[in-house]
């Protein structure tokens, strides 16, 4: 099954998580929900490179979650993303049925809350992210799902 890019937004994104961005006016703006974690686990940030992006259309077969903590990806250079997202089933599996894709504009970040199912990071362009997440100390932190069957996100 193809599924387009749709365009990112926060009523559309709310399900799987939240954006961080500037949203106007003068102030702090709260973005707690990046260190939604469970206790015990232990804050960890790194900065990754991603010199070689995606091309679309991209073939998704397998998707990963986190369920001790919310993860976080912030923007320092580079272009937008590809964010593949879906729900949950009851078995705990992804559910394809809930699928989503999303375009992010470069200056977005993301935050996917906790046990959301998502590919792993789609830049279109070289860019370099901060990643913000928290780790268990008895490992089990990243989820590794193959899927029934590979999905195309994308395609025009």
């Amino acid at each position: 099954m193809d599924y387009p890019l749709e365009t990112i937004s926060d009523e559309a994104f709310r399900p799987f998580g939240a954006l961080l961005r500037f949203r106007g006016g003068t102030g702090f703006q709260p973005a707690g929900h990046v260190f939604d974690a469970d206790p015990g686990t232990r804050p960890d940030a790194f900065v990754v490179r991603i010199g070689q992006p995606v091309s679309l259309p991209l073939r998704v077969e397998e998707m990963e979650r986190h369920p001790f903590s919310a993860q976080t990806f912030i923007p320092l250079a580079g272009g937008g993303a590809a964010v593949v997202v879906c729900p949950a089933a009851a078995d705990g599996a992804p559910d394809l049925t809930g699928l989503r894709a999303f375009r992010l504009p470069a200056s977005t970040g993301i935050t996917y809350s906790r046990g959301v199912w998502h590919h792993s990071v789609c830049a279109l362009e070289p860019s370099d992210l901060v990643v913000l997440m928290a780790r268990a100390p008895q490992g089990g932190d990243t989820e590794i799902a193959r899927l029934p069957r590979a999905v195309t996100v994308g395609a025009k």
